[in-house]
């Protein structure tokens, strides 16, 4: 499996129109790609950082997902007024995930 973990900074002030963009908008459509395993989106109220994790099959996947995705993830800081600080890809050597959306 791999991830591509991708962090912003914005406003506190533009948090929740971030976090509307990325639940309804970006994880749904990263899950019509072929080889999404599934993300985690991470938020610092108190500082205005953002992070999301997306899990992909294999690093073709990962790959093959790069341009689509790096259109997206523009428009979305656009949209959210947030910059993006990395993007960046890495094997998963390991998970240990026990929770489910309904934890959140």
């Amino acid at each position: 499996m791999h991830a591509r973990m991708t962090r912003f900074q914005g406003p506190v002030s533009s948090l929740e129109e971030s976090i509307r963009i990325a639940t309804q908008e970006a994880i749904p459509a990263a899950a019509g790609l072929p080889g999404y395993r599934g993300a985690l989106f991470l938020v610092d109220r108190e500082s205005g950082k953002l992070a999301t994790l997306s899990l992909w099959e294999s690093e073709e996947a990962l790959r093959e997902s790069d341009r689509t995705v790096a259109r997206w993830r523009q428009q979305a800081a656009d949209a959210g007024r947030v910059d993006i600080i990395a993007a960046e890809r890495y094997e998963v050597v390991m998970t240990d995930l026990t929770i489910s959306a309904s934890d959140g």
